[in-house]
């Protein structure tokens, strides 16, 4: 009886929502015109994985996530390391990190659309116009100018997750670190 509340809440915003899209997936349907979907099976599935932009797609998102992912746990790690050790002088670099936290994500979309095309236009300005492209719409840049946006908007997030955890280390365990000889890299690993 106690379960119930939550069976029913499960039951409304998940289960059914679940159900009812992998039917839809399964069907024909037109949303302006069908009063009710026709069930065609899996002809839906079989027609997607043959079409292959939705390969070169699902290619493009798995060296985007893995990419993404790795240097946003490499860069973020680094840069929490350097506030946790270096005390003096961080202030602006934590604002610089922590900044983009608080910028909507159409904001940060915006501002990128931007600052890429002043990047060309600084590019013109300076006699290098061969070097201009159309960053976010290129084949060639589009994957690097992606990522990049995303970590620049990401980083400060992961950054914070790390120095938490860092700082929640006890100072005991950093002395007796110290005092065992460890420096350095030493210092983080062991």
């Amino acid at each position: 009886l106690f379960v119930l509340p939550s069976f029913l809440i499960i039951a409304v915003f998940v289960a059914y929502p679940l159900c009812y899209t992998a039917y839809l997936s399964m069907s024909e349907y037109d949303f302006m015109y069908d009063l009710t979907p026709s069930f065609v099976g899996i002809k839906n599935y079989v027609s997607l994985f043959s079409d292959p932009d939705f390969l070169v797609s699902m290619k493009n998102t798995a060296v985007f996530a893995s990419l993404d992912f790795l240097l946003l746990m490499v860069l973020s790690l680094i840069i929490a390391l350097l506030i946790f050790f270096c005390k003096k002088g961080t202030g602006i670099f934590r604002t610089a990190v922590f900044t983009p936290i608080v910028v909507p994500a159409s904001l940060a979309c915006i501002i990128f659309g931007w600052l890429f095309g002043y990047i060309n236009y600084f590019l013109v300005k300076i006699g290098l116009p061969q070097f201009t492209r159309a960053w976010l719409t290129s084949r060639n840049t589009a994957m690097g100018t992606t990522i990049a946006a995303n970590l620049w908007y990401n980083i400060g997030f992961i950054t914070i997750l790390f120095l938490a955890g860092l700082q929640s280390i006890s100072a005991d365990i950093l002395e007796a670190a110290v005092v065992d000889g460890a420096t350095g890299i030493k210092k983080i690993f062991y």
